[in-house]
């Protein structure tokens, strides 16, 4: 699976657009292994239209614990996400040497209180 990704000792920059994969919670846990890549320095996922929900949401916050990436770019627009997951979310900020984070969380269930725990 894609938590083999974590330990792919030469990965850097990595793009994946998993968009309308069903790719849900499972998924989105698998993907938040990359936070282990030794190099990974920037990660762009796309998953918009992938059932992740706010219990893949709070999985993917475990990016937080890279200790090489810089720029994240998170697309998770339409994915059943509410504000509950907006405080894990918020944590990714701080990954030791995030200085761009780009989250896109478009068509979901934030409302102002999920707004303001970001």
């Amino acid at each position: 699976g894609f938590s083999k990704f974590g330990t792919a000792s030469s990965l850097q920059i990595f793009t994946l657009d998993l968009a309308f994969n069903e790719v849900g919670p499972d998924g989105a846990l698998a993907l938040a292994y990359l936070y282990q890549a030794p190099l990974l320095h920037t990660l762009r996922l796309d998953l918009c239209c992938n059932k992740v929900t706010s219990l893949g949401a709070y999985r993917l916050a475990h990016l937080q614990h890279s200790a090489t990436l810089q720029r994240l770019y998170l697309n998770l627009t339409y994915n059943e996400v509410d504000c509950s997951a907006m405080p894990a979310l918020a944590t990714l900020q701080n990954a030791s040497k995030l200085h761009t984070l780009h989250l896109n969380l478009m068509y979901n269930n934030i409302a102002k209180v999920g707004a303001d725990a970001l």
